[in-house]
């Protein structure tokens, strides 16, 4: 089981390559059929090797962490590389697509390539690389304190800007403002410094004060009410307002001590212990979009505090993507040897030691945990989601990497977040971790049947974001084209996009491939068959040709299918389309 969780920082690249690419391609396969100047041959030259990164990592001995550690940073160091490459081309796409008055173009570059650095203003360009709407907060890291955010009409953006006390090396502050961006579509925001005559519609500065112990504190939304004990300076309680439903619970940190762990085996010499045996130091920041609480671990054995987390809770006016859920960004590292790290969520529910896995990602697996069986053996792999229910409430575990899962109690489940068990199993080769890595976990709570949907929709939410591009020094006076949407409003929320994909360089032929969230049974709306014309997709855009193929697209099934299509609960069905 120690495979699930071994090389939490390659586990997590390989997901980020993965929504990169997602991204990328489909932005690829547009501009070949929506006016651009770009060179097709050297775009795809630069999307290309984010290919080949992602495809070498798929090897067993890849994505599991299984392999010599010289192995793991040429997989890191091709992912990377790759996710660079194909964000500078995915730039160049949609540079052509916004322009001015005066240039036919306005040149972007990646969020990720720090470019407020020496920049005091610029416009944001965010894309969304799914098939629905999308609604959320997002943030933005900076250099610089005050800001203003407005939208390409002017308005004026409810913003905040918090302090950073987690990776905060390059920028001291992070900048969390509402965006609404169409399906497959990109919308241009503003942000400017005010000037030091007025700071009328700057945003928000948190401000940070240590967490009163002295009392117990309550951080709301209208969805959400999180409790953090005055007693143990943890998260003790979560009360759904919508469904007025409440449950018991200590968010803790805990640790296993390597007996004969290596990169395949876990293998504890006994069950987990509490980090700490003090509350964690903790500062709140408060504000109208968003409330942190930083935690510091003081470690009782270690001279440094290795395990840190940074709890969110997201303000929506009652959007439900934005506040249905409870975020924790873990920052661990670097660990002790013979040191491998859950994060425990231990309830008063009644769930008989059972807990449900997604099986490869896809369908969901009861587990049942047997008391004598050791702890490894009820270890089971956590791709998107897991969820412990006593059928009256569900708590539910989403996942921005794979994790191993277990339920130890009644009414508990861990997420093995790190490990560095710093031996070898007989297996495999030696782990010795000594990264510092920054594993999210989504926590929702509610009744079972309205946990189903986002469930299914957060990991893709959270596993496939929003893809940020900054034009640094930009103005909205020199903005022309500020918005596009490629796709239609009506696919339901049962449908993802999982490919759009071009074939090549040369002709529009291109891989659609399309999957029904939901299981026959698993909810009485979401759960049913969805018809969707392939032909009528698309904003703007004709489609001459539908081929469905096998998964894998190399063979033909149907060389025209007749429009619309039905998606059966959990099809996942392939066509190679021809745009005009």
């Amino acid at each position: 089981a120690g495979y699930y969780s071994s090389r939490t920082q390659l586990k997590g690249l390989t997901r980020d390559g993965e929504a990169v690419a997602h991204a990328v391609e489909s932005l690829y396969s547009l501009a070949k059929v929506v006016p651009t100047k770009i060179d097709l041959t050297a775009t795809f030259d630069k999307i290309f090797p984010l290919r080949l990164a992602n495809a070498d990592v798929q090897h067993h001995d890849g994505v599991t962490g299984t392999s010599m550690i010289w192995v793991v940073q040429m997989y890191e160091d091709d992912i990377v590389g790759g996710i660079s490459s194909s964000l500078s081309a995915a730039a160049d796409i949609i540079s052509q697509w916004v322009g001015s008055p005066t240039n036919n173009n306005i040149p972007l570059v990646p969020l990720s390539s720090a470019p407020f650095k020496d920049a005091s203003q610029g416009a944001v360009v965010i894309f969304n690389q799914l098939a629905w709407q999308r609604d959320e907060i997002i943030s933005i890291p900076l250099p610089f304190e005050h800001v203003s955010v407005s939208d390409s009409s002017g308005r004026s953006i409810p913003s905040q800007i918090n302090p950073q006390y987690i990776n905060n090396t390059e920028n001291p502050y992070t900048l969390f403002f509402r965006v609404s961006i169409p399906p497959f579509g990109f919308q241009t925001y503003f942000l400017t410094q005010p000037s030091s005559s007025s700071n009328l519609g700057a945003a928000f500065v948190g401000k940070s004060q240590i967490l009163n112990l002295e009392e117990d504190t309550v951080i709301e939304n209208s969805y959400l009410a999180v409790t953090i004990s005055a007693d143990t300076g943890r998260i003790s309680n979560i009360t759904n307002k919508r469904s007025s439903s409440s449950v018991a619970v200590d968010q803790n940190i805990l640790q296993y001590e390597s007996l004969k762990s290596g990169a395949y085996v876990f293998n504890p010499a006994g069950v987990a212990a509490p980090l700490s045996s003090i509350p964690p130091k903790s500062i709140i920041i408060s504000g109208p979009i968003v409330t942190e609480i930083y935690q510091v671990f003081e470690c009782d054995e270690a001279d440094a505090s290795y395990v840190k987390q940074n709890i969110r809770l997201f303000q929506g006016n009652g959007t439900e993507d934005i506040e249905n859920f409870l975020e924790i960004v873990h920052a661990l590292g670097v660990l002790p040897s013979s040191s491998e790290l859950v994060s425990s969520f231990a309830t008063n529910m009644q769930t008989y030691m059972q807990f449900t896995t997604d099986d490869n990602g896809f369908e969901y697996q009861q587990r049942q945990t047997i008391p004598s069986n050791p702890i490894e053996s009820n270890y089971y792999p956590f791709i998107y989601s897991s969820f412990i229910t006593d059928y009256t409430n569900q708590l539910t575990m989403i996942a921005d990497r794979s994790h191993g899962v277990s339920s130890q109690q009644n009414g508990q489940i861990e997420t093995m977040v790190h490990r560095n068990p710093n031996m070898g199993d007989g297996d495999g080769p030696w782990l010795d971790d000594t990264d510092i890595v920054f594993p999210v976990l989504r926590v929702l709570f509610d009744t079972p049947v309205d946990s189903k949907l986002p469930a299914r929709k957060q990991p893709i939410l959270l596993n496939f974001p929003l893809v940020s591009f900054v034009a640094p020094n930009a103005e909205a006076s020199n903005w022309e084209t500020s918005s596009n949407q490629f796709l239609s409003d009506n696919i339901s929320q049962s449908i993802h996009v999982l490919s759009l994909y071009s074939l090549d360089t040369n002709t529009t032929r291109t891989i659609l491939r399309l999957t029904h969230l939901f299981a026959k049974g698993e909810h009485p709306e979401y759960s049913k068959p969805v018809e969707l014309d392939i032909t009528k997709m698309f904003n703007n855009l004709s489609v001459k040709s539908v081929q469905e193929t096998t998964l894998t697209a190399n063979q033909v099934i149907s060389a025209s299918v007749s429009q619309p299509i039905t998606l059966q609960p959990k099809d996942i069905r392939t066509f190679i389309i021809k745009f005009n």
